[in-house]
């Protein structure tokens, strides 16, 4: 009973997920002093639909309902016949499009055919002082004029083999503009309740516009399994189940960073400059409590200990169309020989996420991990222990186990290059096989191939073939290796968070 309370409790400090539900938009800052009453007038007003993603209002369809828009770019070839107030979002009115309400757009777009009917009033003011800051679980609407606001919020409450319960918060001070520059301040702690410690850091930001230049210091623990299993996900796993899918090192770190935002709306581009000094040292895994425990704990991953002085560089992108979405997220380190670093050498990494509709209504999803040195350069390792020519233990990653290679052990290839890829071929099932509850089926055809390895320990790809059998909040799935269909096989049933829809999908079908 013991173990089932602090489960229920752990999960009620989570925050509440659900698969249709809008992000929530947030108000900070100061803009003009008028239009920041009326921005939080209608953040108030529960009797407006909100939208922050993109929208196609097709040729036959109609929106009745006044509308509150933030940051996401709206496509009208049918009819609005309510009142619509848009921030930092663009508007493309089609010709035969009719807008009959009132239209009151903020630091946006507003871009109606000659064709068009207008027959409300458009209130367009594009160069007000807001901006929208885009993040996964909410949208901030900030003032530009003069930021002046302390935010307090807590960090999502983390559950791992190495740090038992991590909890903690974050403090954000937006002071005064200097000019057409906006300082900021940071600050955030986190306790571990199974090494009995407290992490945290500190930084500052200058932005303007779209530009940030941000320096700071921290202790934490960081992961490069990110790309295999989520924090949540990971934690709601080892709470229950025991099972941890990643590895662990501790940093002391401190950084600049340049980031620049190049373009927002259905594509969001933002490219960003690193200059970090990084000193490392190995966690040791334990044995916290879950509801099922294993028999045994998988070791963590052991760090080179030691400084990496690194100069880093990358961009990510995410675009979203009516036919597809993607999300890329490319990086590039190098390590120099400088202000005490013990180690030096140039490495990579690439993550892709890609959707896309297929045949009638089917999804096809294509997830892509890549990670090495660099290619053409010297790929040896100053001080690293062990076999030459690799990038220190904290670069490296794995792969085996469910996220990846479903057939093999957790972590049963581990190496500095990886290279992994998964797709799957979603193809819904329709509602006569709707279940209360469960909504209705989707039948996924799995295929996942990758490996990794170091220089002097090369290993040929492994593949995992299979199908899962979808609903909302559970699964069923069947994967083998085909080197041996019969002999080597994995089945399993378990629960997992409702997916998010995607645009060319029915919200409210077979999710």
């Amino acid at each position: 009973m013991n173990r089932l309370l602090t489960a229920v409790l752990f999960l009620a400090a989570l925050p509440a997920s659900a698969a249709p539900q809008t992000p929530p938009v947030l108000f900070r800052g100061r803009g003009d002093p008028a239009l920041d009453v009326r921005i939080r007038d209608l953040l108030r007003d529960s009797g407006r639909q909100l939208w922050t993603r993109d929208t196609l209002i097709a040729r036959n369809d109609t929106v009745r309902e006044p509308l509150l828009v933030v940051g996401a770019t709206i496509r009208l070839e049918g009819v609005l016949a309510g009142d619509v107030a848009a921030v930092g979002a663009d508007f493309f009115v089609r010709p035969n499009a009719r807008v009959e309400g009132d239209v009151f757009s903020l630091a946006g777009g507003w871009y109606a055919s000659d064709l068009a009917t207008v027959s409300g009033h458009v209130d367009n003011r594009p160069n007000a002082p807001y901006d929208v800051e885009y993040a996964a679980e909410q949208r901030i609407i900030r003032g530009t004029r003069n930021p002046r606001l302390l935010a307090l919020r807590p960090l999502v409450p983390m559950y791992d083999r190495v740090n038992g319960l991590s909890a903690g918060a974050r403090a954000d001070v937006l002071l005064p503009a200097l000019g057409r520059l906006e300082p900021g301040l940071s600050a955030w702690g986190t306790y571990r309740s199974e090494r009995g410690e407290l992490d945290g850091g500190a930084a500052a930001t200058l932005a303007r516009g779209r530009t940030s230049l941000t320096g700071g210091v921290e202790r934490s623990t960081l992961t490069n399994e990110q790309w295999i299993r989520g924090d949540l996900g990971n934690a709601v796993s080892y709470l229950f189940l025991g099972k941890d899918y990643r590895d662990y090192y501790e940093v002391e770190r401190a950084w600049v960073e340049l980031r620049r935002g190049l373009e927002r709306g259905e594509r969001v581009t933002e490219v960003w400059l690193r200059g970090q000094i990084e000193d490392a040292r190995t966690l040791r895994a334990d044995q916290p409590w879950s509801l099922f425990e294993k028999d045994s704990i998988r070791p963590n991953r052991p760090a080179d200990d030691g400084r990496v002085s690194s100069v880093l560089a990358g961009a990510t992108l995410a675009w979203k169309r009516p036919s597809f979405e993607t999300a890329i997220e490319a990086a590039t380190e190098f390590a120099l020989d400088a202000l005490d670093s013990d180690f030096t050498f140039a490495g990579y990494r690439v993550d892709v996420d890609w959707a896309m509709l297929a045949l009638a209504d089917h999804t096809l999803e294509i997830d892509a991990h890549l990670q090495g040195p660099l290619p053409g350069w010297d790929e040896g390792c100053t001080n690293c222990t062990g076999p030459l020519h690799r990038l220190p233990l904290q670069r490296w990653s794995h792969v085996g186990g469910s996220g990846t290679l479903y057939t093999f052990q957790d972590a049963a290839f581990a190496g500095d290059r990886v290279v992994f890829v998964e797709s799957r071929y979603g193809i819904p099932l329709g509602t006569p096989l709707r279940v209360p509850l469960l909504g209705i089926p989707t039948l996924d055809l799995l295929h996942a191939t990758g490996m990794a390895w170091t220089r002097e320990d090369r290993r040929n790809f492994e593949q995992n073939l299979g199908f899962r059998f979808r609903f909302n909040v559970a699964y069923f799935r069947l994967v083998a290796n085909p080197e041996d269909l019969t002999g080597d096989y994995e089945f399993s049933v378990g629960f997992t968070f409702p997916k998010r829809a995607y645009a060319w999908q029915d919200a409210g079908g077979f999710f």
